[in-house]
């Protein structure tokens, strides 16, 4: 399994490619290359993106009227979106991905150093780097 800090900086590289806010179940299957359908892999996101928000690199925020930005809570609220959001989650072996039930778009939300930082790991590493790194790579 890949340590923390690789996959938050997976997670902030992600979001910033993305205009800056993903949807939560939706990052979370990309930033983890391989999906076994083990709780720990789950528990690993959602400890990443923790430490994320207590950084002040990332906020939640929930699903907003069609045609609106979406708009971010703060820190706290944000954990307790983020537990809310991935408590539903399971595990489809036929397609080897996470979904919820009630499936309901949480996004993550970049603040402004979370896009400066995102950017400099974009240019440092490249896009999605952990799809392009051989075995022996550094995840």
């Amino acid at each position: 399994m890949i340590s923390s800090d690789e996959l938050q900086q997976r997670i902030l590289a992600e979001v910033e490619e993305c205009a800056a806010e993903e949807v939560l179940v939706a990052l979370f299957n990309t930033v983890i290359d391989e999906m076994l359908g083990h709780p720990e892999e789950v528990t690993l996101f959602r400890e990443a993106m923790e430490q994320l928000i207590d950084k002040g690199l990332v906020l939640m925020a929930p699903q907003n009227e069609p045609g609106q930005h979406t708009v971010e809570v703060d820190a706290g609220q944000s954990r307790a979106m983020l537990v809310e959001t991935l408590r539903p989650l399971f595990f489809r072996a036929d397609d080897l991905r996470w979904t919820a039930d009630p499936f309901v778009p949480t996004y993550a939300v970049l603040t402004e150093a979370g896009r400066l930082a995102g950017k400099k790991l974009l240019g440092e590493r490249g896009y999605r780097w952990w799809y392009y790194e051989d075995n022996e790579g550094i995840t």
